[in-house]
């Protein structure tokens, strides 16, 4: 597979959108980059809603007893500049929690949250206290609880969607999408685009090589490297939503070339 990266350039931040929260000494860090670019008119079909995952976080994937584990390791490590409520500094329920985290996988969360907490000292505490705490932070946001503990390996192919279902992704989410890469006039665009998959960092995975392809198409804004080598090609890629759902396209960030023809 081949990789390119599609812009040197950092992005322009919406100003509407606020930046990644700054968190003070030991705190845990949960909040969501959500910059987005702001292009002119793109040739592109906003996101259509995703299929339902198998798992959702609603179907009880932590247990009360994790979330009451935590409560004294949260309010020693966390307390100083989160809170567990809706409201106040770098609230870790309601809509804050939602716009972060829609549509990323409990695996990807739990793993955001080990590495990151606590700031500057992420993996310093036991495995078992990162999904406790992931558990407690489930619990306010009113999510259910269940009979198995939860961890990474129990969690697997479980997603964080709201309760009426997954929706448009907000502008700003890295995503990846998996689809065939064509020119439209001057632009770059990606089709045959399958619902978009949130992640939390760039790269391909082994899976797009075969993934079922869908009908959606998506501008690329922001291309620096020439692509002429790959048109044609099936391609994943890696960028920043411009709009909800994409509306505005992706703004680039890198490019793998999974196959030579497409679909």
């Amino acid at each position: 597979m081949h990789e390119v990266h599609g812009t040197d350039r950092p992005p322009v931040r919406q100003p509407a959108r606020p930046s990644r929260s700054r968190l003070g000494r030991a705190c845990l860090l949960l909040a969501t980059a959500s910059f987005a670019v702001v292009a002119g008119h793109a040739l592109t079909h906003a996101q259509a809603p995703a299929a339902p995952a198998e798992r959702t976080v609603w179907d009880g994937v932590y247990t009360d007893a994790q979330a009451d584990r935590a409560t004294g390791v949260f309010g020693q490590r966390c307390a100083t500049c989160h809170t567990l409520d809706a409201t106040g500094a770098r609230p870790l329920s309601g809509a804050k929690f939602w716009e972060g985290y829609t549509q990323l996988s409990v695996v990807d969360f739990i793993d955001y949250v080990r590495t990151a907490m606590p700031n500057g000292n992420g993996n310093s505490l036991p495995e078992a206290t990162y999904n406790d705490l992931v558990a407690l932070i489930f619990r306010a946001n009113g999510l259910p609880s269940g009979s198995t503990e939860l961890s990474p390996a129990a969690a697997t192919n479980v997603q964080i969607v709201p309760k009426d279902g997954p929706g448009l992704l907000p502008g700003g989410s890295l995503v990846r999408v998996v689809g065939c890469l064509v020119r439209n006039g001057t632009e770059w665009v990606v089709s045959n685009v399958p619902p978009l998959v949130r992640v939390r960092r760039g790269g391909s995975d082994p899976a797009d090589v075969t993934r079922p392809l869908g009908d959606q198409a998506y501008a690329l804004r922001f291309v620096i490297t020439r692509l002429d080598r790959y048109e044609g090609h099936r391609v994943s890629v890696n960028g920043l939503l411009i709009g909800d759902g994409g509306s505005g396209g992706i703004n680039l960030s890198g490019l793998t070339s999974l196959a030579p023809t497409c679909p």
